[in-house]
């Protein structure tokens, strides 16, 4: 489990290590003592937060075992708790990475990928239903969306299914990519059309993040087995 809490961890702290090295470029300029306060600082800041981050992974694990002791009910449950996270754009990695290490392999997979569809189908009609009016508004008030929205929307409807794919793929951040394209009209984006690239996207990453965690576990427990038989050779 070690390994899998690592792996969380440092997939989690990808974008405060970005952050800190923003951070120490802005204040290279500035005096000695300002810049070791401020760094002093981020460290602390950093610390906390990978400890956070690790809290979340270790309760993650022990909530995960629990659910899977609960069979179907735990399952349904799971499936939706990981919906809900997705709709409120938090790392699903981290979660994917234990619930590997506590379902069998091709349930874990499938559960994954059901549950981050419908927090992306759910958010798709809640960004037309919430969102799209006030960017409607915000960008009638400044005279259209400019070159890269009226350009999307041109790519939208000559190539619907490239440009929802690419969207999808891209490194966006995840509220961009999840309620981005609930800013553009329905008929451009059917809503079966986007359930079907959600779940073929989000069953091969799921698929990524189950084997590494599933693979990492078997390492671990062969690696305790091993000691184990070592061990008692010894004894004897």
């Amino acid at each position: 489990y070690e390994i899998i809490l690592v792996t969380g961890v440092q997939t989690c702290a990808l974008p405060i290590y970005a952050v800190r090295r923003l951070f120490r470029v802005h204040l290279i300029a500035r005096q000695p003592s300002t810049v070791n306060q401020a760094r002093t600082r981020s460290n602390l800041a950093s610390a906390r937060a990978m400890g956070f981050i690790e809290g979340i992974m270790t309760t993650g694990l022990e909530v995960l075992k629990g659910l899977n002791s609960l069979g179907l009910a735990g399952r349904i449950g799971y499936v939706c708790g990981l919906g809900l996270w997705t709709l409120l754009c938090l790392p699903t990695t981290p979660v994917e990475l234990a619930a590997g290490v506590s379902f069998p392999l091709l349930s874990c997979c499938a559960m994954s990928a059901a549950g981050k569809t419908v927090g992306s189908l759910v958010a798709l009609l809640l960004g037309r239903r919430l969102l799209r009016p006030f960017i409607a508004r915000y960008l009638a008030d400044r005279g259209g969306g400019g070159a890269l929205h009226n350009h999307l929307l041109r790519e939208l409807r000559e190539h619907p299914i490239q440009t929802m794919s690419l969207l999808r793929a891209a490194p966006l951040p995840t509220p961009l990519k999840i309620y981005g394209l609930s800013l553009f009209p329905a008929e451009l984006i059917p809503l079966t059309s986007y359930a079907g690239i959600a779940i073929t996207f989000n069953l091969l990453w799921s698929l990524v993040w189950t084997l590494a965690s599933s693979s990492a576990s078997s390492l671990a427990d062969a690696k305790n087995s091993s000691t184990a038989v070592t061990a008692g050779k010894i004894g004897r």
